[in-house]
């Protein structure tokens, strides 16, 4: 009789809890908006202060104070929650406006993380954008904010390049190597940096490289002729990606044109 009185209590006692606490509370698993994860992969110009490695930024709040130091990211991981979209970002260089003083210190290379509030779901990748308020820029922004006009809209195909007499070349691009008034330039250049954290191991290479410069002012089919070890060469073919030229010039119009130029990479 005991043991049925016992039993019953319990079973209550369950039956009360449940009744009294409700259905349990589940964590929302809404989605990310699609423009989230579009981010992923993107190289961009950060500006920040000295030593700042962590940005925040709120939807609709006065910009600040210009930024004096500039570093070459990838956004590597987006993350929404409730409004709030988290940037990771890695660190390839330092861009370098041609013709400009370097900009002075501004911190070894860093782990860097922007943080956007007070999003909604259809602000979409522009409604960040603005609510960046030029902390995160692409490279063509970060050239207008400097005087420099750079609309160029990317190709896939750089078209056939021109180029002097030299062994190697066709005919071909021979005959328009011929027409070019101008040659490419660079407009931006992007040394490659590399964070390994050893202070033993701080270093700075020299490194050539070959390459298109396109009629869109952009490197295409780049390679690295100095010999460099797999994660070295693939830093410094970020970094290339982020360089903006003046392309060749023909009475016709923009080229493309063979480049062979050298960069540096720094690790730290």
């Amino acid at each position: 009789m005991r043991r049925s009185l016992l039993a019953w209590s319990l079973v209550a006692g369950l039956a009360g809890c449940r009744s009294a606490g409700g259905p349990p509370v589940r964590p929302s698993t809404e989605p990310p908006p699609d423009f989230v994860q579009s981010f992923v992969g993107q190289r961009r110009i950060l500006m920040h202060a000295k030593d700042e490695t962590r940005i925040e930024v709120a939807r609709g709040a006065a910009p600040g104070n210009v930024a004096a130091c500039a570093a070459a990211v990838e956004v590597t991981r987006a993350a929404w929650t409730g409004g709030v979209l988290r940037l990771d970002l890695e660190h390839l260089g330092r861009p370098r406006l041609e013709g400009a003083a370097a900009a002075g210190a501004c911190g070894p290379p860093a782990a860097y993380a922007v943080t956007v509030s007070g999003l909604i779901a259809g602000d979409g990748a522009d409604g960040v954008d603005a609510a960046l308020g030029g902390r995160l820029v692409t490279v063509e922004r970060f050239l207008g904010a400097r005087g420099v006009a750079f609309d160029r809209r990317p190709v896939e195909a750089p078209g056939v390049p021109a180029m002097l007499d030299r062994p190697g070349t066709t005919a071909e691009e021979r005959s328009l190597g011929r027409k070019v008034k101008t040659w490419s330039k660079p407009l931006v250049s992007v040394p490659a940096e590399l964070a390994l954290g050893d202070k033993k191991r701080r270093l700075e290479s020299e490194v050539e490289f070959a390459g298109i410069v396109g009629p869109d002012g952009r490197l295409h089919q780049p390679t690295i002729t100095t010999q460099l070890a797999d994660t070295h060469r693939a830093r410094v073919l970020q970094a290339l990606s982020l360089w903006r030229f003046e392309p060749a010039q023909t009475p016709d119009g923009p080229v493309a044109s063979r480049v062979a130029l050298r960069t540096s990479l720094r690790i730290y």
